[in-house]
């Protein structure tokens, strides 16, 4: 049995002739007698590798891809390389840190710088933003005294307006008033109650229809005062109708009808007046001309003397 210092030489010198037959991108042929059985084989993907104490060759695709000697001095060698290959990893790696710090803090204070902008340009956005609400609201303040302006000129010609129609009607009134009591004069003695009756009742009209913003309640209790006044008028008036009169005939009993009728169409009128109702007030105007117009008739055909007998 050989020694160890001469197997250890024996080994040396196989490698030795093993680096000169064998290089890197050579066909491998197998295992080489010289080295004799190596103590494993590993597989790792593509690559095969076979391994003796002294030496390990890595194979692929058929080709020697790596010769690697194990003695002292290539283990010292590749151990100073890996030492060496890490020392310079780590020293990579910490320029590569301190870089990225370096461009994480850069990009901070972008982020930073960025934020301080947006903030300015938020500040700003809402500054500007305050400002159009703020002139918002002066303009629809402006347009609300504007429409507010608008509308109280309406209401006061409205109000002027009313006030002229009430004061022509008014005045229509008191016209066809005048016109009925100047009729009514002519009449008989038995009508003159009922003559003085009417013409309060106009002058109770008139004055309510003039004060009716101011005095409603008055007015309101005038016309009822008035209603009631011309029901006993017109009770009178049926009292009348109903005893018996030696002078009175159809025609003259038809007068005392429409005047019965006027007296009622003046008291509904002046309620109406009273109670701001226009359209009621207008419709009872034309009653009352229409029943006027008809009393003149009435009276004018009374007037008209009969034709001569042939």
């Amino acid at each position: 049995m050989r020694s160890l210092p001469s197997r250890w030489m024996a080994l040396v010198l196989a490698s030795s002739a093993l680096s000169s037959a064998f290089e890197v991108g050579d066909a491998w042929q197998g295992p080489p007698a010289e080295l004799g059985k190596p103590l494993g084989r590993f597989e790792v993907g593509p690559r095969v590798r076979f391994r003796w104490p002294e030496v390990e060759i890595t194979v692929k695709d058929g080709k020697i891809e790596q010769i690697r000697r194990l003695d002292l001095a290539s283990i010292a060698a590749e151990t100073a390389q890996r030492k060496k290959a890490s020392n310079d990893e780590i020293a990579r790696l910490a320029a590569q840190r301190k870089e990225q710090a370096r461009l994480e803090l850069e990009k901070a204070e972008n982020e930073k710088k960025a934020a301080l902008a947006a903030a300015e340009q938020a500040r700003l956005a809402e500054q500007a933003r305050l400002a159009a609400a703020e002139k918002a609201a002066a303009e629809a303040r402006q347009l609300q005294e504007r429409r507010d302006r608008e509308a109280r000129a309406r209401a006061t010609a409205e109000r002027a307006e009313r006030e002229r129609a009430a004061l022509a009607a008014s005045e229509r009134a008191a016209a066809e008033a005048g016109e009925r009591e100047a009729q009514i004069a002519r009449e008989a003695s038995a009508r003159r109650e009922t003559e003085r009756l009417a013409k309060d009742q106009a002058k109770r009209d008139a004055k309510a229809r003039a004060e009716a913003d101011e005095q409603a309640r008055r007015a309101q209790r005038e016309a009822e005062r008035a209603e009631k006044e011309a029901r006993e008028a017109a009770a009178r008036a049926a009292a009348a109708e109903a005893a018996p009169a030696p002078s009175a005939d159809e025609r003259t009993r038809q007068i005392i009808r429409k005047e019965k009728e006027l007296l009622g169409l003046y008291a509904d009128l002046s309620r109406a007046q009273v109670n701001n109702d226009a359209a009621q007030a207008r419709f009872l105007q034309l009653q009352l001309r229409e029943k006027t117009k008809e009393l003149r008739e009435l009276k004018e055909s009374d007037a008209t003397p009969p034709p001569a007998a042939p």
